[in-house]
């Protein structure tokens, strides 16, 4: 495993440092913010080394899911940098703990995170950067890889990407993929989604499988490409892995 991760710019100021779960540096002369979407201490080593190879230095990390082992390598990596976690998973040895949202001004930005709570995932943090209009979408985007049966909440996912639509002209930027992503990008796989609980929806109400609505299934398709972007697979991998959670999150709930 490299010992840095890949940086890709987004805008002037802003990169994107992708170890697979995609961290966000916004960088400007005299200060520098990073929200860093790891979850383990070799990542985090990643990220480090990435930010050190930019020649950053850091004034806010802005951590999803601070355990103890992300929070002690960050703090021996970064001793000068505020580290900042979100309530309830925030370690107590963090500098500023926070509860939903969370907005920072650096220069004339204003950086706006904001937990959406399950949706995709257990949680889902993420960041607005309103001058620049582009927000990094976490696991609100990129399925994730959490195989737990109450990890998706598909209604709250569907209400999520609805509300990025809204935004005007927003860049949405998600875990991996695409570097920038457009509203219709986001109202197409929220109709995927839409479309894969109407027919887990109708197979519980008629008593069928997951394997018999499969026809129906196999024709939903979001109408642009994912396999073409580096860390994605092909579109009928990743629908059936989403049916396969929407199938368990709703069977879970009743």
């Amino acid at each position: 495993m490299p010992d840095y991760c890949d940086s890709q710019p987004i805008s002037r100021n802003v990169f994107r440092l992708n170890t697979g779960r995609a961290s966000a540096l916004v960088h400007y002369t005299d200060k520098a913010v990073l929200f860093c979407a790891a979850s383990n201490g070799c990542e985090v080593g990643q990220i480090a080394n990435t930010a050190a190879r930019l020649g950053v230095c850091l004034t806010y990390i802005v951590t999803e899911r601070p355990t103890s082992e992300i929070v002690s390598a960050l703090r021996q990596l970064f001793p000068e940098a505020l580290l900042v976690g979100e309530h309830p998973h925030a370690h107590e040895h963090l500098d500023i703990i926070f509860q939903d949202r969370l907005q920072l001004r650096v220069n004339e930005e204003l950086l706006d995170f904001k937990q959406w709570g399950p949706t995709n995932a257990r949680s889902s943090l993420t960041l607005r950067l309103h001058q620049e209009n582009i927000l990094f979408a976490s696991d609100l985007i990129s399925p994730t890889t959490e195989q737990h049966t109450t990890a998706c909440a598909p209604i709250a996912w569907v209400r999520a990407l609805r509300e990025l639509e809204q935004i005007p002209s927003i860049r949405i930027c998600p875990a991996v993929g695409p570097a920038l992503l457009d509203a219709e990008a986001v109202r197409r796989l929220r109709i995927c989604i839409e479309q894969m609980i109407a027919a887990v929806e109708t197979a519980k109400r008629t008593e069928r499988s997951l394997e018999s609505i499969a026809p129906s299934v196999a024709a939903i398709d979001p109408c642009f490409d994912w396999s073409q972007h580096s860390g994605l697979e092909p579109w009928p991998d990743r629908r059936q892995m989403i049916i396969e959670r929407v199938w368990r999150a709703m069977n879970f709930h009743g």
